[in-house]
């Protein structure tokens, strides 16, 4: 069975026009996730007692329609069938009353803190019940645009409120602060319809990164480059009216 866990939004989570925010929403999810987790040997305690912790690599995020306060979600979310070697596949999918109103699939890593290396998954997923995958696109490297070649935007500072407790900036700051850089989600004309984001190298407490984008007329693509040169994550992000 698909493990289920509901949420009540809250006025916090929303913009200025009162429409849910997408880190808001991958929050929810995480939250879910970590649910699961509670759930199912290994356990997330388990895992950390071994210093171990499941680390997001890459993700899609597909919101169908605005979501504003209060409404309550219920997500779903199960490891999914494409599940194999170092990759654990996990799905989501939230609905508000029996509305499908998002989708979600992201490819994660079992990361050894102690060994500072990614170990394969096979052994701590024989507890699962696998379920297909959604079958979206997730490519290993974000394509730019053909002729296109992000310019520097800006810049970002991780602060305290961005570090989760493994230490790094938690995944699910991204949507935001990439945000920052949309016209048109700035002002409440548009909202994130769809989000993919490769999660490059992490990032610290007080690290930079620049903050490049091209794209533009509702689709736009970014990449955040860390001080060493190294990329940070890249992102696909379409919004919609």
């Amino acid at each position: 069975m698909k493990f289920s866990e509901s949420f009540r939004t809250i006025s916090h989570d929303t913009d200025a026009v009162g429409v849910v925010r997408a880190a808001a929403l991958f929050r929810y999810m995480q939250e879910t996730a970590f649910y699961h987790l509670k759930t199912v040997k290994p356990t997330f305690d388990d895992l950390k007692s071994e210093g171990k912790a499941y680390l997001l690599s890459r993700s899609i995020t597909k919101i169908y329609e605005k979501i504003y306060h209060p409404e309550t979600i219920r997500f779903e979310t199960w490891a999914s069938t494409a599940c194999a070697g170092i990759s654990f596949d996990r799905c989501y999918r939230a609905y508000i009353g029996d509305r499908l109103v998002m989708e979600s699939e992201g490819v994660w890593v079992l990361y050894n803190f102690r060994e500072r290396k990614i170990e394969r998954v096979a052994g701590n997923l024989e507890n699962y019940e696998l379920f297909d995958s959604l079958g979206f696109e997730l490519p290993r490297r974000l394509k730019m645009p053909d002729g296109e070649e992000p310019s520097e935007v800006g810049a970002r500072t991780y602060e305290y409120a961005d570090i989760d407790v493994n230490g790094h900036v938690n995944n699910a700051i991204y949507p935001d602060m990439l945000s920052n850089f949309i016209p048109e989600v700035r002002t409440g004309d548009a909202h994130i319809a769809s989000i993919y984001i490769n999660y490059k190298n992490e990032c610290r407490l007080d690290e930079t990164v620049r903050v490049f984008r091209c794209g533009g007329d509702g689709e736009w693509y970014f990449r955040t480059v860390k001080a060493d040169g190294n990329t940070n994550v890249e992102a696909r992000i379409i919004t919609a009216g």
